[in-house]
């Protein structure tokens, strides 16, 4: 990275550089920017969005960018009184609630804010002076500590705290979205509300301290993990458990448009919705007995009924007598011996 910034003269000429997924990068390749009086943006986040899946909560811990390499960069350039830095997206690591601040990161929030740039920033709708809407560091919300706030992250259009929440065509005209930590706004992206949240609170958007009780979600980030596939609602992290999952036809909704049957032992994580339970598309997915009300897959269903065969309930017998029939647990047997074979000589190769 630091040669390809060396090679194109990124200290003069690049004005936006985003490093999206780049979790092993320290920051020192950073270096061909000291300085610059050109740069507009710089995106470390190193990730899509918040991560609430486990991939991403791993990759968000396993950074390695640090600010001891980073900060002194970023220093250099907001000295400059013509620096042209508008926006900034730190890595969510850095956040309080993640990492523990020794002071360093905060000085530097303190003196971005201070730096003559922010001075002089107007708001795009009233024309009035934003600077004291756009504090990174002064946010009652601990997980917002870093983030630059009422700017528009796709045109880096600027709004003052009380224009942002001014509503055109039925929209606001800038929205923070909680799954990717940005603000857009409504010229850039279409940022709507978490359904779940409007029902919960029951919320007049028109209303804007209401309105801070809702999330918001930006196009970019109604992927099909926030959003019902059937009536197209998107839910914010905090609502997520209104999404239902079925392991057999790998369709998800909220839970109004699609019921969904859980195995109900602990370990477990099979699901089946009931129109693939009604047509029977996978025996081995998750089925309720319907003289003991039991629900459990085929593998948990026949481990409950072998801790005591005679006393089982004859219900779950039935349903799964026909598969042990053929041959169930003979092919079971046969495969684990393959797989043990396999493991015997993968570790024989490498010895």
């Amino acid at each position: 990275i630091a040669g390809m910034l060396a090679c194109i003269n990124s200290v003069q000429k690049l004005k936006r550089l985003y490093l999206p997924y780049c979790i092993n990068i320290t920051g020192i390749a950073l270096e061909p920017l000291r300085g610059s009086a050109v740069l507009e943006r710089l995106d470390l986040s190193l990730r899509q969005n918040r991560g609430f899946d486990i991939i991403s909560r791993i990759m968000c811990h396993n950074m390695k960018i640090s600010q001891i390499q980073v900060l002194p960069i970023l220093y250099s350039i907001i000295g400059r009184q013509n620096h042209a830095l508008k926006h900034i997206q730190f890595p969510y690591k850095w956040s309080p609630d993640i990492e523990e601040d020794s002071g360093y990161f905060e000085r530097f929030l303190q003196q971005y804010n201070e730096s003559e740039h922010l001075q002089n920033i107007l708001c795009r709708n009233c024309n009035i002076d934003c600077n004291n809407s756009l504090s990174l560091f002064r946010d009652d919300k601990k997980d917002r500590v870093g983030i630059q706030k009422y700017t528009c992250y796709d045109c880096l259009n600027h709004y003052c705290y009380n224009c942002k929440d001014d509503r055109d065509d039925g929209f606001f005209y800038l929205s923070f979205c909680e799954l990717c930590d940005k603000w857009r706004c409504r010229d850039c992206q279409v940022v709507q509300p978490c359904s779940s949240c409007i029902d919960v609170f029951d919320v007049e958007l028109n209303d804007s301290d209401l309105r801070n009780d809702v999330g918001f979600i930006c196009t970019d980030c109604t992927d099909d993990s926030y959003k019902c596939k059937f009536c197209g609602d998107a839910f914010c992290p905090e609502c997520q458990d209104r999404i239902v999952w079925c392991t057999v036809c790998e369709n998800q909704g909220c839970d109004p448009c699609m019921d969904v049957v859980y195995c109900e032992h602990e370990d477990c994580e099979e699901s089946q919705c009931y129109s693939c339970l009604d047509s029977q598309r996978d025996e081995d997915g998750v089925s309720p007995c319907y003289t003991c009300t039991s629900r459990f897959c085929f593998k948990h269903r026949l481990e409950d009924c072998k801790k005591d065969w005679r006393n089982s309930c004859s219900g779950c017998l039935k349903m799964i007598a026909p598969k042990l029939a053929r041959g169930y647990e003979a092919n079971q047997a046969a495969v684990a011996y393959i797989a043990q074979q396999q493991e015997e000589q993968e570790s024989e190769s490498t010895t």
